[in-house]
């Protein structure tokens, strides 16, 4: 006999410090309501599973467990239980330790075969995209989205992670995976352009990076080694023969007797070559240059092109081509080596979710990116080390309320403060 506690109404249902939930038997929580679990307990024993186990139901993002772990370490489990009442737990070895005061709010949700819950991503993801197939790759990936939202924490903690899934109902037909080839990846929402394949740019990237191993007898993907960089949002299970896409970790411009084009790529897979496009207002562009690429990479690779025609305001825009003919598209960045005054911008305009700032710097320097609210305020700020050139840094106003913002530079008294609207 199945054994339910449900969370209806209330809002937050807590167990103080000290306390813990131990789950006996097979025993059910099922959160609804957007209602929250609260684990006032930082040890790793505070939710613990005896008998024959325990189960946690969210299935909706906002029904979430909120553990205040801190800055404690160990091995921490949320014994998750889907709609299906299969067993999906999900485990988070925490190997270096984030800041006191820290929390994480923990849930996992359902999706149909094109990894839309409700018809829509879960915030932050846009899109499903493979610099592979230039496609959308959801038939290749676990109907299920991880949330584990530690954006709290201002030093995150290092982990090793693990994930259960339900291969029967989420993992087979329509979908098209092998099961022995499934590993973790994470949404990065500050990175890259991963859009294109479904009709819109945006930034957001799931980037070519994958965690972890398939153990397809215990139905989860194991030692997912992540350092506290990597611990996003966000996570799915991808067959790692159709990664979510491939990204570069810099394109810029410098000035130096023409323009000088440099880019870096964290890892490539299948990449053909690499195409470089010009343009004078941004609308029409003229193909400047084919460089070959390495095909395949596990190592950061840099890559760098001069365009000697480049003098005067100019746009890049820079496209990798895989071997079957797909493309992804990076940039445009901006470069003007006539311009003689430092000049700086922020876009898009007005500002959703994250802005890029562009730098064109007359000499290297350090400085400070900090933005402030129309009460003084100070809400985020970035140190920056800029080149001379163009520089183009990105920042997360996810967490900002729609008003009107000012980002100054700090350090360098040239750039006058820029306000910018966000939505």
């Amino acid at each position: 006999m199945k054994k339910f506690l449900l969370i209806f109404f209330f809002p937050i249902w807590a167990f103080s410090q000290g306390a813990r939930l131990v789950l006996n038997n097979n025993a059910y929580i099922n959160i609804t309501n957007s209602a929250y679990l609260v684990i006032d307990n930082s040890n790793a024993n505070a939710i613990t599973t005896t008998g024959t186990g325990g189960n946690i139901i969210t299935e909706e993002i906002t029904n979430r467990v909120k553990w205040n772990i801190g800055n404690q370490t160990g091995n921490y489990q949320v014994p998750f239980t889907n709609n299906h009442l299969v067993k999906i737990p999900y485990t988070m070895n925490l190997t270096s330790a984030g800041n006191a005061g820290g929390y994480f709010l923990l849930s996992t949700i359902p999706t149909d075969a094109q990894n839309k819950h409700g018809g829509v991503y879960p915030s932050p993801v846009n899109n499903m995209c493979s610099s592979v197939t230039n496609a959308n790759e959801s038939l290749y990936a676990i109907d299920r989205f991880w949330i584990i939202d530690n954006d709290n924490y201002t030093t995150k903690p290092a982990a090793t992670l693990s994930f259960g899934y339900d291969w029967t109902n989420e993992g087979a037909g329509p979908n098209t995976i092998g099961e022995l080839n499934l590993q973790a990846q994470r949404f990065n929402p500050g990175y890259g352009y991963g859009n294109y394949c479904e009709g819109l740019s945006s930034i957001g990237s799931w980037q070519d990076l994958l965690f972890g191993t398939a153990n397809t007898g215990a139905k989860r993907v194991e030692n997912v080694i992540i350092s506290s960089a990597d611990f996003f949002k966000v996570w799915v299970l991808q067959d790692k023969t159709r990664p979510l896409p491939i990204e570069l970790t810099s394109f810029s411009a410098s000035c130096d007797n023409g323009v000088e084009l440099t880019w870096k790529t964290e890892t490539e897979t299948n990449v053909s070559h690499f195409e470089l496009y010009a343009s004078r207002d941004g609308i029409t562009w003229d193909f400047v240059s084919s460089i070959n690429a390495s095909g395949n990479s596990i190592l950061p690779l840099t890559y760098s092109y001069k365009d000697m025609n480049g003098g005067g305001l100019t746009y890049y825009r820079l496209e990798s081509v895989d071997y079957n003919g797909g493309r992804e598209v990076y940039g445009p960045i901006s470069s003007d080596c006539n311009n003689q005054e430092p000049t700086w911008s922020i876009y898009p305009i007005p500002v959703i979710n994250n802005a890029t700032v562009s730098i064109h710097a007359l000499e290297d320097g350090a400085g400070q990116l900090v933005v402030i609210d129309d009460n003084g305020r100070k809400v985020i700020e970035k140190d920056v080390n800029l080149i001379t050139g163009t520089n183009q840094y990105q920042i997360d106003t996810q967490h900002l309320t729609p008003s009107v913002y000012t980002v100054f530079l700090l350090g360098n008294k040239m750039y006058k403060p820029l306000k910018f609207v966000k939505f």
